[in-house]
């Protein structure tokens, strides 16, 4: 007997596909992306993102977990992130301090979430570097105090002139 495979060929074809468009938007989001193994915390996979945000290469951070890897600044929050998760719920925007292999910290917000992938749990983590908007943020709040002060003693100097008009 002969069998038509021709619909189940272009159903392979078409996860194939699938599964290289995800990879490419894996591979090319500025975020730093990671799976990890929800147990063990060891790190299955990373993005460039993850690479030039925190500067560990791909290859070095493979295999090992982000405590080992020394990104916490608050190793608790790691802790944070796993009772969440273990507690059925997602990341959504959790503020982080984590470090750069350099030594310098940056302020991230994380999302994370267990998906499957292969048959297995994985954490699913998104990091986005917010560490120059923040800081842009207490330069504009300084600038704006700075300047309440300023108009603050002009106003108290310009009253307490003897040509002051009414």
């Amino acid at each position: 007997t002969v069998e038509d495979i021709t619909a189940r060929k272009q159903a392979e074809a078409a996860l194939r596909d699938s599964e290289e468009r995800l990879a490419q938007v894996f591979r090319l989001l500025p975020d730093a992306v990671m799976l990890s193994d929800p147990e063990s915390g060891r790190i299955d996979d990373v993005n460039q993102g993850w690479t030039d945000m925190l500067g560990h290469s791909r290859d070095a951070t493979l295999g090992r977990s982000a405590t080992a890897l020394g990104l916490w600044h608050t190793p608790a929050e790691a802790q944070t992130v796993l009772d969440t998760l273990r507690a059925g719920r997602e990341v959504t925007d959790l503020p982080a301090i984590l470090c750069h292999q350099d030594g310098h910290s940056l302020e991230t917000l994380l999302r994370a979430r267990l998906i499957r992938v292969g048959g297995r749990d994985c954490v699913l983590t998104v990091v986005r570097d917010v560490t120059e908007p923040r800081r842009l943020e207490r330069i504009g709040r300084a600038a704006a105090d700075a300047l309440r002060v300023s108009e603050a003693m002009f106003s108290a100097a310009f009253r307490a002139s003897p040509d002051y008009l009414t």
